[in-house]
């Protein structure tokens, strides 16, 4: 992973930062243990750039940096994590050396509001597998709503929630935001295509609180998906995705199903990763080709490329499509459409015309998929309303606050 430092400063056994975080004010301090030698060449030592890379600087000479208009990235593998986040052990790349350190939360400042009623409760083994969870006070289970950040799957964290917490919890809802492995985490883990592991920590994640349902008081049949961006592809891949659930696993969270009654997508990105696909609708205008890069699917997928032009990539892309058709038909969310799909809501701030990879052509596009199949579909962006759910959030509380019916069926 990798922190966006704001503060750093070097001490006789270290160093101390103070990472970006939309949540909490935080601080560390990191202790050398060991080092190894690497093959980064130092770079250009400047710390007034606006952002720095850690990979410029021997850890002896790390520039002392305040203020949110200087970053330094501080790229490390995570491992060891104690008391919640608290303690870790972390292997810090800079300059001809990886640095070990033991690592120790000083500082922890919530910031957000409202506070979790359980922070970070852990899912699974790696750093970012944690949930804050807000409780809806109710003497019977609750709906839930499963917030995947977005970012890319590069970076942000569950700090960055789509739906407004309070008002689902005023309405009897709780909300569970998920942490989960980046694609250059499933790149350590040796995941392949890298977008698997986000994918399947969300649904993991979300297999993990069916499982905890008695204790969190939520009702397993009435849980929704939703996030912006990458969060809202991962969102409507949970809502498409045949069930993962394993009847027959020793594991009781791998037991719980993985499908959801509803999906909320706001700035939804690509509704395809086939390159085929793709280019025929950038060719007709969906999205205008001088600000669409194929770099950015090929590092989807996970494919390496000789290029680093656009349309050689593109070409490259198309000569692998036949290697790649089963990680499309297993991640490309136009492939995962029927009839039986559960409702989504598409939610875009932008107008039609719109030419970036967040277009709201991408939703519209995917509108015309459901609607051709007869699954319900609800879109709306700049100069689009819809009268039956205004907003996002309307939407996630009529469908959540409906008679219950298995979760994916309509």
């Amino acid at each position: 992973m990798e922190f966006s430092a704001t503060e750093i400063s070097l001490t006789a056994e270290g160093f101390t930062f103070r990472p970006c975080n939309d949540y909490a004010n935080v601080a560390f301090k990191a202790t050398r243990v060991s080092s190894r030698p690497n093959n980064n060449k130092p770079g250009d030592g400047d710390a007034t750039k606006q952002y720095l890379d850690a990979q410029a600087f021997s850890m002896d000479k790390l520039p002392k940096m305040t203020g949110e208009k200087q970053r330094l990235k501080l790229c490390a593998e995570i491992s060891e994590v104690k008391e919640e986040g608290a303690a870790f052990t972390a292997v810090f790349t800079f300059a001809c050396e990886d640095v070990t350190c033991k690592v120790e939360r000083t500082e922890y400042k919530v910031t957000h509001n409202p506070v979790p009623d359980i922070r970070e409760m852990r899912y699974g083994p790696h750093f970012r597998q944690t949930i804050d969870f807000y409780k809806a006070k109710s003497d019977k289970p609750t709906p839930l709503v499963v917030s995947i950040h977005g970012g890319g799957w590069t970076g942000a964290s569950k700090a960055q929630m789509l739906p407004p917490v309070t008002a689902l919890l005023s309405r009897g809802i709780s909300v569970a935001s998920i942490g989960y492995r980046l694609i250059y985490d499933g790149r350590t883990d040796k995941v392949h295509p890298e977008l698997a592991a986000p994918m399947l920590d969300a649904a993991r994640a979300l297999q993990f609180l069916r499982s905890k349902a008695g204790e969190l008081n939520i009702d397993k049949e009435r849980i929704a998906a939703t996030g912006i961006s990458a969060g809202a592809n991962s969102s409507l891949w949970l809502a498409l995705h045949q069930d993962l659930a394993d009847p027959s696993s020793p594991d009781p969270v791998a037991r719980e199903s993985t499908r959801v009654c509803c999906a909320g997508c706001g700035g939804f990105t690509y509704a395809s990763y086939d390159p085929k696909q793709l280019d025929e609708w950038v060719r007709n205008h969906c999205v205008a080709r001088d600000t669409f890069t194929y770099s950015s699917i090929a590092s989807i997928l996970g494919v390496e490329t000789q290029s680093k032009d656009d349309e050689a990539i593109f070409m490259e892309l198309l000569e692998q499509r036949k290697d790649l058709l089963p990680w499309l038909r297993e991640f490309s969310l136009f492939e995962m459409v029927t009839r039986d799909a559960p409702p989504v809501y598409f939610s875009y701030g932008a107008s039609p015309m719109n030419t970036s990879d967040h277009s709201p052509q991408w939703g519209y596009q995917f509108k015309l998929r459901m609607d051709e199949v007869g699954a319900e579909c609800h879109f709306i962006c700049k100069g689009i309303r819809d009268a039956d759910y205004p907003d996002m959030p309307a939407f996630l509380i009529k469908k959540l606050k409906e008679p219950a019916h298995p979760a994916g069926t309509p």
